[in-house]
């Protein structure tokens, strides 16, 4: 049972870590810089763009190590979860590392965003969630028309060759539910059944 809950615990701290990591730096991921709009927006000078660039090397050759940490210390959580028999202290020691190591990448990617945000200034920062906000956006409604515009395809696939021409069927043996002779509907009540001369009579009173 206590195997379940701390796999259970586990799970869910890794999913929900790299969106409490991200949360709130407003930023695009990847070399933004490079983007000539925004920087052409941003006026980003020669200078500005290297030390970017440079911040960006230093700040992934961290990463790198960092996620190898915590690949090993997940590595050793689940040899010591998957053992026959569970030593608590030693499983709730290991997560403790685990959870340390994850705060750490949250922590170095927080320090590169604090490094972006210094260079940009107050006003370029802002300029430049702006300017994601509006890609964003952007990228949504793409996404939202192409997905329409499948799904409008598939439909018309879908539909017999008459009705994308607009046409009725060229079926000689073709009738629709106008030509096709119907009895016609006797006036007369049903046996034993009152007739209903006016919709009053269908009131709660009456049935």
């Amino acid at each position: 049972m206590l195997k379940k809950i701390l796999s259970l615990c586990l799970l869910i701290i890794f999913l929900a870590a790299p969106a409490i990591a991200d949360k709130g730096n407003g930023l695009p991921y990847g070399k933004w810089w490079h983007n000539t709009e925004a920087a052409g927006q941003l006026n980003l000078s020669d200078n500005e763009l290297k030390k970017l660039d440079d911040m960006y090397v230093n700040h992934r050759r961290k990463i790198i190590k960092l996620r190898a940490v915590i690949e090993e210390e997940q590595f050793e959580l689940n040899n010591l979860i998957d053992s026959k028999t569970i030593n608590d202290d030693a499983v709730l020691n290991q997560s403790k590392k685990l959870e340390q190591a994850r705060s750490n990448l949250s922590t170095e990617r927080f320090y590169f965003f604090l490094d972006i945000r210094k260079l940009l200034g107050f006003d370029r920062y802002q300029q430049l969630k702006s300017i994601y906000q509006t890609m964003r956006q952007k990228r949504k409604d793409n996404h939202y028309r192409n997905k329409m515009n499948k799904r409008f395809e598939g439909a018309e696939r879908l539909r017999p060759s008459s009705y994308k021409d607009g046409e009725r069927t060229k079926n000689p043996d073709y009738k629709s539910y106008k030509d096709m002779d119907t009895p016609e509907l006797s006036s007369q009540p049903a046996s034993g059944a009152p007739p209903y001369s006016d919709m009053k009579d269908l009131s709660e009173e009456n049935l």
